[in-house]
């Protein structure tokens, strides 16, 4: 009955350890993280591209096939807690496509609401 006893209460203890571990870990990672927005190809930065280039390219929504492609980060400065991106934002009309290189950059606006802004920095033309 000791043995039995001793070999249970090992078990919870290492699950007791393992369980602090897992949740040390998880809250760390979560503070590294939450340091920075949302990277160049995240789906909240690439909803705020859709948006951005509807309004600045193509407004009368008559591309079609819209996709970006390549999407690549330029930098990630840690200080100033922002993201340079480019991409590229591909579509077709009348049977011919169209693409534009976009470079923008991503930071937080209100860090403590999690809310963050795109910037254009530039739109060049690559038809």
């Amino acid at each position: 009955m000791d043995k039995f006893y001793c070999r249970e209460s090992n078990r919870i203890f290492m699950k007791y350890i393992l369980f602090i571990l897992i949740s040390t870990f998880s809250v760390f990672s979560g503070f590294c993280e939450a340091s920075m927005p949302p990277a160049c190809n995240s789906e909240e930065t690439e909803k705020v591209l859709r948006f951005l280039t509807r309004k600045y390219i193509d407004p009368f929504l008559v591309g079609r096939n819209r996709h970006f492609s390549g999407t690549q980060t330029l930098s990630a400065n840690k200080e100033t807690e922002e993201y340079q991106c480019r991409t590229r934002y591909m579509y077709s009309i009348d049977m011919s496509s169209k693409s534009h290189v976009i470079i923008y950059t991503i930071y937080w606006s209100d860090p403590a609401k999690k809310q963050f802004s795109v910037e254009l920095n530039s739109i060049s033309n690559n038809n």
